[in-house]
């Protein structure tokens, strides 16, 4: 007996094609899912080098201003202004190696 979802459209196709049936096949396809892409759009402008620059500036010229307002006023996460300003981002194409902490030392 059929468990998963696959196996049951696979058996769903192998009755269709065995009994000549185009309402099975419908059904096999029915249960396949189905990818629309991105769900919306990106919000966020890709990270630069320049941007990188220009956040550390505006942070170093107003060390108060929140990460959150740096993040709006370049429309970037606030996330994305933490990596930048703990030195995880740079402006160079994205590698894991980038975004692991730093080791403390005691």
């Amino acid at each position: 007996m059929a468990k998963t979802m696959m196996e049951i459209r696979a058996r769903l196709y192998v009755l269709a094609k065995d009994l000549n049936c185009a309402e099975l096949k419908q059904l096999a396809d029915a249960t396949k899912r189905r990818f629309f892409g991105r769900v919306a759009p990106t919000r966020q402008a890709k990270i630069t080098y320049d941007m990188v620059v220009e956040v550390r500036a505006a942070y170093k010229l107003y060390p108060k201003i929140s990460q959150r307002a740096l993040a709006a006023r370049f429309k970037i996460d606030q996330g994305r202004v933490n990596e930048i300003l703990h030195g995880y981002r740079d402006g160079t194409p994205f590698r894991l190696d980038r975004v692991t902490p730093k080791k403390r030392t005691r």
